[in-house]
């Protein structure tokens, strides 16, 4: 699987971009069930607070993978996807 992020997100960096297709690609999130549940937490990357009030869930599409805390950044920072994550959402959208 691969991942839907830039490589350094991970390590703890943000790169934030207003993405006009946000609605699109967050309904793509949203129409995903999760494969996996974790209890607990995950630690916000822009502020270092722990965020408590999501759990952690794994999601699998077939060709990509993401968890909460990845569409919680992408949500609340604009963080920027992989362009070829986003391209794959946008082009399954546009085939609904």
């Amino acid at each position: 699987m691969k991942p839907i992020y830039l490589s350094y997100y991970r390590a703890g960096g943000i790169h934030s971009i207003k993405d006009p297709a946000k609605d699109q690609i967050s309904a793509f999130f949203d129409s995903i069930e999760p494969v996996a549940v974790a209890t607990g937490h995950f630690k916000d990357v822009v502020t270092g607070d722990v965020v408590l009030d999501q759990a952690d869930k794994g999601y699998i599409d077939g060709e990509y993978s993401w968890c909460t805390q990845d569409v919680y950044h992408f949500e609340k920072y604009d963080l920027a996807l992989s362009p070829d994550f986003r391209d794959y959402v946008l082009e399954i959208d546009n085939k609904l």
